[in-house]
């Protein structure tokens, strides 16, 4: 059995899930130490062995656990420092064990007593959260043994019921993630420009398709429009007032086959998902017969880009539906209202484009970055699955150790999709989504957390989620308060620009919920209101000042 004295060490790792159970003997006296390492030689549990490890004082104990975080008993002698050292052991323990673990995690503490009387079996308990109580004077290996032996299968269950926790959410997020994929709106534009340009000149044309939309219906649908049908984009054929038009796109779709009179010009493209298309040319062409086996090379290749561009569509779908699957989880667990993370990936999604319009942080503002970041938002909080649902629901001010819980999410969220991201090339959507759940709880002026960044050391993404995650959580109902009106929320936000929001996010913020204000009046209130649930703590105007440094913590 393997038996280490205390030594100085930065390590903060726990030990190899695969190795022996580690158990750390706290006492000042070494003839002690040895006792009870020998009486727990033997041990095994899970085909695992014990390594002993050990300190002659409290604070060489909180020392050494910084070189063996995944420490699973510490045996500690109640003469050190009796019950109240217990207990300080304790606190750093669940600190300490916070950075990296799940809640109930800590290494299970044993207060060893030489003299029971001096410290009974059911004070100890009550005096501080110890796990096991053993007399040493005289020494019953056997009561020492099982002991052990209890608190280790204990730690087992719970070390398996985190990876089992943590495993489904990388499961999750790695099937989520498995492509990048291109956007439908594109592949049907270019569809149409490259139709365009076999004629040489610029036409008036439309790319009507059936059976692209989520409910796969027979609705024929204007998917890209040229010239002087433009406005017609995404409305149906039935927009069209030339009854020629309806006529020979009505044909090339029933018949599959090519339309060609001195006016226009149709052909049809069929792919092997249930989706169909069919372009549309207006004008005298006079296309001649080379011109015609042009088309129809063209034809055979667009039908099979046509196939691949919907294959990757179903995968895109397929994507996030699965990234909004895996959102939902914290969703339910913070019992938030259906439609947040709608609301949220359309809100960071607008402030990034506009905030590109206007040439805001072009190093690190790109398209790439403005059509992944929505999506990528919706992961901010999946880390919340690993807060107690007791600290989550509090109508309570949250403090000491329920604040570190809260605030890890934010790390356990940066773990899941960063390890699952490290599957992917390039800067993924689940890569990004680390980045925003790592930091969209940090504040420009270096208040947030978990590392207290300042400014632009915070990650753009995360800068441009704090605006709006702050602003989600303020319209919308929580347990402790009820919501603020829009009008409420945007004031603060503003009024908090340069201090804990980037100047240039808040601008670009607030001039899109303008646009979506006067195009939708009811969007944000219908999609973000609900109404107030029993029980729930009215907030008055005067209040709401209390609540900002909550709210700022907390978000929601």
């Amino acid at each position: 059995m393997k038996h280490t004295q205390f030594h100085d060490g930065q390590a903060h790792q726990p030990d190899p899930p695969d190795g022996p159970w580690m158990v750390m003997i706290v006492d000042d006296r070494e003839d002690r130490r040895d006792a009870l390492s020998r009486s727990l030689a033997d041990l095994r549990c899970d085909g695992r062995g014990v390594a002993c490890v050990s300190a002659p004082s409290l604070r060489d104990a909180m020392a050494l656990f910084g070189l063996h975080a995944g420490t699973a008993v510490i045996l500690l002698n109640a003469g050190l420092e009796g019950t109240d050292g217990a207990r300080r052991l304790i606190d750093h323990l669940d600190k300490a064990t916070a950075t990296w673990a799940g809640p109930g995690l800590r290494p299970r503490v044993v207060l060893c007593v030489d003299d029971p009387v001096q410290w009974p079996e059911r004070a100890s308990y009550e005096a501080a959260s110890i796990d096991g109580y053993v007399v040493t004077h005289p020494l019953n290996g056997d009561r020492l043994y099982a002991t052990v032996l209890s608190l280790i299968r204990l730690q087992a269950s719970f070390l398996a019921q985190d990876r089992s926790q943590k495993g489904m959410a990388r499961v999750m997020v790695s099937t989520a993630g498995i492509f990048e994929l291109r956007s439908a709106h594109h592949f049907y534009f270019n569809l149409l420009l490259q139709i365009n340009s076999l004629f040489n000149m610029v036409h008036d044309s439309l790319l009507f398709v059936v059976g692209d939309g989520e409910r796969r219906d027979d609705v024929v649908r204007i998917r890209a429009a040229s010239g002087r049908f433009s406005n017609l984009r995404n409305q149906t054929l039935d927009a069209v007032e030339q009854e020629r038009i309806v006529t020979t796109v009505r044909d090339a779709f029933q018949n599959g086959r090519t339309v060609q009179t001195p006016e226009h010009f149709a052909f049809a493209i069929k792919t092997r998902h249930g989706v169909a298309a069919v372009a549309f040319i207006d004008g005298a062409l006079g296309i001649t017969p080379l011109e015609r086996q042009m088309i129809e090379i063209f034809r055979n290749k667009a039908t099979t880009a046509f196939s691949n561009m919907m294959l990757i569509e179903e995968l895109n779908g397929s994507q996030k539906a699965a990234v909004f699957a895996l959102a939902r989880v914290a969703e339910y667990k913070k019992n938030l209202t259906q439609g947040h993370h709608k609301r949220i990936e359309r809100l960071v999604h607008d402030t990034a484009r506009d905030m590109m319009k206007r040439g805001f942080y072009p190093e690190e503002l790109d398209e790439d970055l403005a059509s992944k970041i929505g999506l990528a938002s919706v992961l901010a909080d999946i880390g919340m699955m690993v807060v107690p649902d007791q600290v989550m629901h509090s109508t309570q001010t949250l403090s000491g150790e329920s604040v570190e819980l809260v605030r890890q999410h934010t790390i356990v969220g940066w773990e899941i999709l960063r390890d699952a991201a490290g599957m992917l090339r390039g800067r993924s959507i689940l890569a990004i989504g680390a980045d925003i759940a790592l930091s969209h709880h940090e504040r420009m002026d270096g208040s947030g957390y978990p590392s207290g960044l300042r400014g632009t050391a915070i990650p753009l993404a995360g800068r441009i989620m704090a605006v709006v995650d702050v602003f989600d959580a303020l319209i919308s109902d929580r347990e402790h308060r009820e919501a603020w009106s829009v009008d409420d929320a945007l004031d603060w936000i503003g009024n908090e620009s340069g201090r804990l929001f980037d100047p240039m996010v808040v601008k670009a913020f607030l001039a899109v919920v303008a646009r979506i204000r006067t195009a939708e009046p009811d969007w944000l209130v219908g999609e973000a209101a609900t109404p107030a649930l029993p029980g729930k703590i009215t907030t008055a105007k005067s209040d709401l000042r209390r609540m900002i440094d909550r709210v700022t913590r907390f978000l929601n």
